[in-house]
């Protein structure tokens, strides 16, 4: 049945109207007026030079990854997270990327592709020791967050660069 009110009468669910959410919209957020993209979750928590930043995607993986964490909310980032991070001047950056089996089934690449062209992006800004780190190798559907943090730095990991100009013209001479 119901429960009774405070007069004793029965308590039954109405349909409220207005908004479904309680409190501000994301969008009413400071940062956030164009959506998540301008803002990189737990980058307060950094100096610039700090030695080591992980990316994740989400921020409860950040939260279990460590200090020198943050998340871009997402898969998908934007040039202004990329700004944010590259402002940082870390010496070094690892990516890791969710699983995201449905979209490696369909062949679009998910989590790792978006990375690695966050990787690729932040070489191309001027940092040099970026990895992509292979969440994928532990062969378990889990995140940066799930795995711990000795776990997630003996995962493989492919190191980021931009390849070198191609230089045309004679040899030997």
């Amino acid at each position: 049945g119901s429960l009774p009110g405070p007069s004793g009468e029965p308590l039954t669910p109405k349909a409220a109207p207005g908004p479904r959410y309680m409190g501000p919209l994301p969008s009413e957020f400071p940062g956030m007026a164009e959506g998540p993209g301008d803002v990189l979750f737990g980058r307060e928590f950094l100096v610039k030079g700090i030695p080591l930043v992980i990316i994740c995607e989400g921020p409860l993986s950040a939260a279990r990854t460590g200090l020198d964490a943050c998340a871009t909310l997402g898969k998908r980032w934007t040039p202004k997270q990329a700004e944010m991070i590259a402002a940082l001047a870390p010496r070094a950056v690892l990516l890791a990327a969710e699983r995201d089996i449905g979209d490696e089934e369909a062949g679009r690449g998910g989590g790792r592709k978006a990375f690695a062209e966050l990787g690729l992006e932040l070489v191309r800004r001027g940092l040099r020791d970026v990895h992509l780190i292979d969440v994928q190798a532990s062969n378990r559907p889990l995140d940066a967050g799930d795995i711990g943090r000795e776990a997630l730095f003996a995962l493989p990991r492919l190191k980021v660069g931009v390849p070198p100009p191609i230089r045309w013209g004679r040899r030997g001479r």
